[in-house]
């Protein structure tokens, strides 16, 4: 499963172990140096990246920041989770 998760999330925040979620060396990509928790990408379990929206008129624009490539069908379980965020929102989507 792909899941868009927001900033703060307990899923990150919940782990006295991070490395069970995130591969090491990646929590400064998913953390700001001051705090900050970033929204994140779940696939399968593993955080593999994080994402912003901007939303416009009718419309949001999601913007994921991969740390590695997706395969083809990890590709479209992002686009479909972007969509079901989309579809919360009443918003079209821009990929």
């Amino acid at each position: 499963a792909v899941y868009l998760l927001p900033a703060f999330d307990e899923y990150y925040l919940g782990y006295a172990q991070r490395e069970l979620v995130l591969a090491t060396g990646l929590d400064k990509r998913v953390v700001s140096s001051n705090g900050i928790f970033r929204p994140a990408i779940v696939v399968d379990g593993q955080i593999v990246g994080i994402w912003r929206s901007v939303r416009k008129g009718s419309s949001v624009r999601v913007q994921p920041e991969l740390f590695d490539r997706l395969g083809n069908a990890d590709g479209r379980r992002l686009q479909a989770a972007a969509q079901r965020y989309a579809d919360f929102l009443g918003a079209t989507i821009v990929l």
